[in-house]
């Protein structure tokens, strides 16, 4: 007689949707997916996606089923995509629910109150401490994080340093699960290279948002003053007057390369494949995407001195805390101690930041809380 397995129904909530077209939450979300096609579980998987993003409104991504929201998932509109969201996800019959984010949290208490679907919270990075945000957004998304922890089963954080933080400010204990990062390596060899500007055959690369956090003038300061060494770059320079600032100061500089935002896997692998080192100025933000994915490519690493940077190469990194000790580094580190510091990052990254292993972590929550 066959016997078949009961499904549960989990959903996750919170990104733009799949496939992939936004940041790191879509990219998780994705790989989740991906993990859910190629593993046996008796899960149905359900993502809800933007309308907004997606207007072809595919039922389908592989074996995980598509809902979508005619709402803009980003900015103050993510508090009511998220929460909609949630909702229609609980009236579905969800047994657990991943939220990527912290918008659903003014409705958490009355999903815990009148559901036993079981709540799990990826919090992303440390999102209070970032400047570009004014004083009372950052007191704003406070709140969101205290009912996020006080109301969700599980809480995700995807950085030692985050939940060691998350303890000390709010007491609350979380699970680590980190950011995957070998899908960097994927390229097409029947697809084109669009870069915008011819790069040099020597030089250090660094690729991020351009947010003061991200320490960007630190590092452009230090290379202005190395007129040996070129810098490559990539960020979105003309989203912001910060951006358009630096842009117009640094781009005169002969060894500077200012590139605009670079999506297409096939070139980021060409600027990260033949990189000689990659910079890394993030300050904030828990496992920066764009760091554990750059691991993989076995460069040394030029990391900000902080806890979250860190953690996630486990100090497999020359760290820098102000553009003069960065020049210094980059000018005295000997290339025995940089090659040895690019091969123990990336067997760091094989180690912890693969998607099966992430997923498998992810799926083997779902399961625990079912």
């Amino acid at each position: 007689m066959l016997i078949l397995k009961k499904k549960y129904k989990v959903s996750i909530i919170g990104s733009a949707g799949i496939p992939a077209k936004y940041g790191g939450f879509e990219t998780l979300v994705e790989n989740l997916a991906d993990y859910h096609s190629e593993s046996e579980n008796n899960i149905k998987l359900t993502v809800f996606c933007s309308a907004k993003f997606y207007p072809n409104k595919t039922p389908k991504y592989k074996q995980t089923y598509l809902r979508y929201i005619n709402l803009n998932p980003h900015g103050i509109s993510s508090i009511f995509y998220d929460s909609y969201s949630l909702l229609k996800s609980i009236l579905a019959g969800n047994k657990a629910i991943l939220i990527v984010g912290l918008s659903a949290g003014f409705v958490l208490p009355l999903a815990k109150l009148f559901s036993g679907t079981k709540i799990i919270v990826n919090i992303d990075g440390a999102e209070w401490k970032r400047t570009k945000f004014s004083l009372l957004y950052r007191f704003f998304i406070k709140i969101l994080l205290r009912l996020n922890l006080r109301f969700a089963d599980k809480v995700i954080c995807d950085n030692q340093g985050i939940a060691d933080l998350v303890k000390k400010e709010n007491n609350n204990s979380s699970i680590v699960i980190a950011y995957g990062g070998d899908h960097s390596q994927e390229f097409d060899r029947n697809k084109n290279i669009n870069i915008e500007i011819k790069v040099p055959d020597s030089y250090f690369l660094a690729l991020c948002r351009i947010e003061p956090e991200n320490n960007i003038e630190m590092i452009l300061k230090s290379f202005a003053n190395l007129s040996k060494e070129n810098l490559v770059f990539v960020g979105n320079w003309n989203n912001s007057r910060y951006g358009k600032e630096l842009k117009k100061k640094y781009s005169k500089y002969k060894n500077i390369y200012l590139m605009n935002p670079v999506y297409e896997k096939n070139s980021l692998f060409y600027l990260r494949s033949r990189a000689k080192a990659y910079i890394h100025g993030h300050s904030v933000g828990g496992t920066n995407p764009s760091l554990v994915e750059m691991m993989f490519f076995e460069k040394p690493i030029f990391a900000f001195d902080c806890a979250f940077n860190k953690y996630t190469t486990e100090n497999h990194a020359v760290f820098f805390n102000d553009s003069e000790s960065l020049e210094n580094l980059i000018i005295h580190t000997r290339k025995e101690h940089l090659k040895e510091v690019a091969k123990n990052s990336f067997l760091v990254a094989q180690k912890k930041y693969t998607w099966k292993k992430i997923g498998k972590e992810y799926f083997n929550l779902f399961k625990n809380l079912l």
